[in-house]
């Protein structure tokens, strides 16, 4: 059963997909390692709360913490090759067995995201 919920990348469309299942109810993290971002992200994410009472969205400049306990992981980082293949190596370390990793992608296969990673 899925209950945790993590989105990696705090973009336009990782901010829109984790609004979403936050507000069908899952406990949702947020990924963003730009430092930078952080701020403005803070802010949206409060006004999405003050929008819809259900929703809360946890956010993380650390991989490690944003996916501790997920049982989905939607990948939504911005579509250069070299930043989505760090994520998936980084990834194929931290995560359990039974954890779905999903892609947004919208530009490369998912065997060209995989290559070279310790899929299983």
């Amino acid at each position: 059963m899925i209950k945790n919920i993590a989105v990696l990348g705090a973009g336009t469309m990782g901010i829109g997909i984790a609004h979403l299942f936050a507000n069908h109810g899952f406990a949702v993290s947020l990924y963003e390692p730009n430092d930078a971002l952080l701020p403005s992200i803070r802010e949206k994410l409060l006004s999405m709360e003050r929008a819809d009472e259900h929703c809360e969205v946890l956010l993380f400049s650390e991989l490690e913490k944003a996916v501790a306990d997920s049982d989905l992981i939607v990948e939504a980082v911005p579509e250069q090759l070299t930043i989505k293949r760090d994520v998936y190596g980084r990834l194929a370390r931290l995560i359990k067995e039974r954890t779905i990793v999903a892609s947004n992608t919208s530009t490369f296969a998912l065997e060209t995201l995989a290559e070279g990673q310790a899929v299983r």
